[in-house]
């Protein structure tokens, strides 16, 4: 029993000692002042088998991604607002993989005019109360309220006024 355990030990040392993790690190900067770039995206994917890791760059600008599990060529992709997306094809060949500094080119895109557009709600519910908002509705100048309310959804004025088929009194 004792030979058991301690082989058992003996292979689970093994492997974590042969184990191989690779590591890929660099440092992001800014391209003309020379500043690092924090909470940059920084993204690696493998071309062979498009396996996916990512994390982000410190406020140094530094950054590692660790557990590689294989050698290889790689996509590495950084990303942040402000910038201009970068794209670089690496090889893997060695258990640490140091990027060197990458200058990231700033991205200004000016717009001409904001325009915003929104709809109003048609209605809003306070409690066990709904409450139309008439301006949501589209209506005629000559249009009578009578008219109106036979267009709200739910709400039947043949007769008695009447919402989701229970009468109203007030």
């Amino acid at each position: 029993m004792k030979h058991h355990f301690l082989l058992l030990i003996l292979l689970i040392l093994c492997k974590i000692l042969f184990s191989q993790s690779i590591q890929v690190e660099g440092k992001i900067i800014n391209a003309n002042s020379g500043l690092s770039i924090a909470n940059c995206t920084v993204e690696l994917m493998s071309l062979q088998d498009t396996t996916y890791y990512n994390t982000e760059s410190a406020l140094d600008g530094k950054f590692k991604i660790y557990q590689i599990k294989d050698y290889g060529k790689y996509m590495l992709m950084l990303h942040r607002v402000g910038y201009a997306k970068f794209l670089k094809v690496i090889t893997l060949a060695e258990h640490i993989n140091d990027v060197g500094k990458i200058k990231m080119l700033d991205s200004t895109l000016l717009l001409k005019s904001t325009v915003i557009k929104a709809q109003r709600n048609g209605f809003t519910l306070k409690g066990d109360t709904v409450e139309y908002n008439a301006k949501a509705y589209k209506t005629n100048i000559d249009m009578d309220a009578i008219y109106f309310l036979n267009k709200l959804p739910g709400v039947d004025m043949s007769g008695d006024m009447k919402v989701d088929g229970d009468s109203v009194s007030k």
